[in-house]
């Protein structure tokens, strides 16, 4: 008898192999990577609507116009160096005054802690010292806090303020700059 070939063709010539799944072709590929970005956005999505978020505080406000606990405390002062609010941890305030008033005008401050005060001081800046005359600085009870007596201060020099803050005054050309913040 003669011998057959018993390899397995069908009646095309092709080889019986399982064909290959679409999912194991390069476009294939890429829709289950597309459908399993879809899916896991989508999961990401919904966890984020249901899932309870902290209320974002406000940052404090600023506000030039001080709110002074102790009224007469600024009395004296000139209309153009009217007392400012200066708010704790602000990169820095500028204050802008004539150089020929930075001597002469007592510059009026008001330091706050998220709207609370904190000290307010009056002050003047003396080119012959280069540095800052404090003429007088009252907690927020309105309590003296240099004992009756000036403070000087270099200019551009710290100062601690009530064993918590510390505070920068630096003058230059027509500006005064103050820096405070907690030490």
């Amino acid at each position: 008898m003669p011998k057959v070939n018993k390899e397995s063709k069908n009646s095309g010539g092709k080889s019986n192999e399982k064909p290959q799944s679409w999912w194991g072709t390069l476009p294939g590929i890429l829709t289950g990577i597309a459908g399993i970005i879809t899916a896991l956005g989508g999961l990401i999505l919904a966890w984020n609507s249901i899932s309870p978020r902290p209320t974002p505080t406000a940052p404090p406000t600023f506000n030039s116009a001080p709110v002074i606990s102790c009224p007469d405390y600024f009395d004296g002062l000139k209309q153009q160096t009217k007392p400012i609010k200066v708010e704790l941890d602000r990169l820095q305030y500028q204050i802008d005054i004539a150089p020929a008033k930075v001597e002469s005008d007592f510059i009026g401050i008001q330091l706050t802690d998220y709207n609370k005060i904190v000290a307010s001081l009056k002050f003047r800046f003396s080119a012959s010292e280069d540095g800052f005359k404090i003429a007088s600085m009252i907690d927020a009870q309105c309590q003296e806090q240099l004992g009756g007596a000036s403070k000087s201060v270099k200019n551009a020099s710290e100062f601690d303020l009530l064993d918590k803050y510390r505070v920068r005054l630096t003058y230059t050309s027509g500006n005064v700059l103050v820096d405070f913040k907690k030490k």
